[in-house]
């Protein structure tokens, strides 16, 4: 023995793993949201519309008038009805997922609020 310490052993390596992957962001689904505004309201519009012309061809003592606008009323009236209650669904999820999504956005990353002090403009904060 020369008086040197036993050699120890090193220690083994730990194993790096790279960091967690942050949260991916919900879906924005704004297309979703345009796409069931204007379809509710359009076929709100259609909807309303066709019974207006199906009420005035009922109505009508004019045989010519009453065999146009009665079918073109109903055709219309039942096919903004559907356009109508495709739309609804659409609004729906679009704004809920919005919603989520703007949740996110304030909870994680960049915000971009309108503010109005000296006139109008915007308000920009990030986190990091």
């Amino acid at each position: 023995n020369t008086g040197c310490a036993a050699a120890q052993p090193a220690p083994a390596a730990q194993p790096v793993f790279p960091p967690a992957p942050a949260e991916p962001p919900p879906k924005r689904s704004r297309w979703m949201l345009i796409t069931g505004a204007t379809m509710t309201a359009a076929g709100s519009a259609a909807l309303i519309l066709g019974g207006v012309f199906a009420g005035i061809g009922a109505e009508s003592s004019t045989w010519s008038l009453s065999l146009l606008l009665l079918p073109y009323g109903i055709v219309v009236a039942s096919t903004g009805g559907v356009v109508a209650l495709v739309g609804v669904p659409l609004l729906a999820v679009g704004a809920h997922r919005k919603h989520r999504y703007d949740a996110w956005q304030r909870a994680h990353g960049l915000a971009i609020t309108p503010t109005w002090r000296r006139g109008p403009g915007l308000n920009l904060s990030m986190r990091f």
